[in-house]
């Protein structure tokens, strides 16, 4: 995968259009993030409507490696705080590690984002913090 190509991809995520966003995926897509495992297509879309009910979150790709098999990119993930969420309420749907941003407040999380592509398709995502 070119940059380009990815850059429209990560057009789609930024702009919730989650049908266009998984048209990138394979059906047993797997999501790592902050010690969760996000598995398939529908796992992804639960959590993804719940999460951006409560954030706007925006990735940009500041450098991309890609081909094939691969896309490596060193990100800044932002989140910007849209509605309060209690504790209480990420703890019950499984989620209790995350930390959002409140109302009106930004969040920035540099990461570094692995995408592993089989036959023309995500396979997995992997987000690492970076230090």
């Amino acid at each position: 995968m070119n940059r380009s190509e990815f850059e429209e991809y990560l057009k789609h995520f930024n702009n919730r259009n989650y049908k266009r966003v998984k048209e990138y995926f394979s059906d047993n897509i797997v999501l790592k993030f902050a010690g969760y495992t996000i598995n398939g297509k529908k796992s992804f879309d639960d959590f993804y409507r719940f999460f951006h009910q409560y954030v706007d979150e925006r990735v940009s790709a500041r450098q991309f490696a890609g081909d094939d098999e691969n896309v490596i990119i060193d990100a800044i993930v932002q989140l910007e705080g849209k509605r309060p969420l209690s504790r209480s309420e990420l703890e019950e749907k499984g989620f209790g590690r995350l930390v959002l941003p409140e109302p009106g407040r930004i969040l920035e999380i540099p990461q570094l984002i692995h995408y592993r592509i089989e036959s023309g398709s995500f396979v997995e995502i992997r987000c690492v913090l970076k230090q």
